[in-house]
């Protein structure tokens, strides 16, 4: 009997050995093909979406105003994502549109007061702000409200810029004029705001690296330092094939940044030395409206106003 007991017993652990086996076979065999889904981009963004919390997906308006906006739906900026692996979308009815492994948080549309213009994502990449014409903001993730300039007098706000440390923003008008928020009261540089003769064809600003600066950037090519951004030079004078839309800084210390032309045309100046080419002559109706810069500065994203984005260098087209 005894004999009998332990050929059971024996039989029994085999077969939990060879389930146990088994089972590991199959674990592996599962991770394999999740390790291998991983590296094919479009999967694994796609695995990053379904498996981001839709909790997070709330956002909060900073100041006051109500909706009822006539919009034409057509993109108005561009942001990348912290790794350069994807990018958002915003449109001038404050939707958010996220490629790659980007993450939309929330929208402002349907909501917005007057049409959004502008959008900054913070530090941690992990949220974003967008801004009305009237200077409405939208904060989304976890981007923090600290004010805007609705219903304080200002018109035609066409930029934000967050600071250094994400717990503020400077908010810019098309005639230079700068309105601080947050901890970016305590950094305000100046603006151009009541010179003359007035400007009213301001396109962007960017801030330094260390956020104790900004440029402000005409859309005739003029660049304007405040702070600690150095005087690098403009493409004020020179004949432009198309008027300047944006201006973008490339990552590190250095002290430089990128005017990029509605025709797609890039020009650098200062540390932003690295020729990465241009889609100048090749953007039909010349629409590019926002730019951004990947994550090593190697690449960059045009987004144009019917929604489709071209790239430079190692941009990746996630659309």
């Amino acid at each position: 009997m005894a004999e009998i007991g332990a050929a059971t017993a024996y039989t029994h652990a085999l077969e939990r050995l060879r389930l146990t086996t088994r089972r590991r076979r199959i674990g592996a065999s599962a991770l394999a093909v999740l390790l291998i889904l991983l590296l094919i981009p479009s999967t694994r963004h796609a695995i990053e979406r379904v498996l981001h919390i839709r909790g997070t997906l709330t956002g909060s308006a900073c100041n006051q105003g109500s909706g009822g906006a006539t919009v034409t739906r057509n993109t108005m900026a561009i942001v990348a994502t912290p790794d350069g692996d994807g990018y958002l979308l915003m449109r001038d009815d404050g939707g958010v549109f996220p490629y790659g492994d980007g993450v939309g948080y929330g929208s402002a549309a349907g909501s917005i007061q007057t049409i959004t213009t502008s959008m900054a994502m913070t530090p941690s990449g992990k949220g974003y702000w967008l801004v009305e014409r009237r200077g409405m903001v939208w904060a989304y993730g976890d981007a923090g409200c600290y004010g805007g300039t609705y219903d304080l007098g200002a018109n035609d706000i066409v930029g934000i810029a967050p600071t250094a440390s994400g717990a503020g923003y400077w908010l810019l008008e098309q005639d230079g004029g700068i309105w601080p928020f947050g901890d970016a009261v305590n950094h305000s540089y100046g603006g151009l705001g009541g010179h003359s003769p007035q400007l009213t064809d301001i396109v962007g600003m960017a801030a330094t690296p260390d956020g104790n600066g900004y440029w402000i950037v005409e859309a005739n090519g003029g660049v304007w330092p405040f702070g600690d951004a150095c005087g690098c030079g403009s493409a004020g004078g020179i004949q432009l094939a198309a008027p300047i839309t944006a201006v973008i800084t490339p990552l590190g210390t250095g002290q430089g940044y990128f005017l990029i032309g509605g025709d797609g045309g890039v020009f650098a100046y200062g540390t932003a030395t690295e020729y990465l080419g241009s889609w100048a002559g090749r953007i039909p109706g010349n629409d590019v409206v926002g730019a951004a810069m990947t994550l090593l500065g190697h690449g960059m994203y045009f987004a144009r106003g019917m929604g489709q984005v071209v790239t430079l260098g190692d941009g990746g087209s996630y659309q």
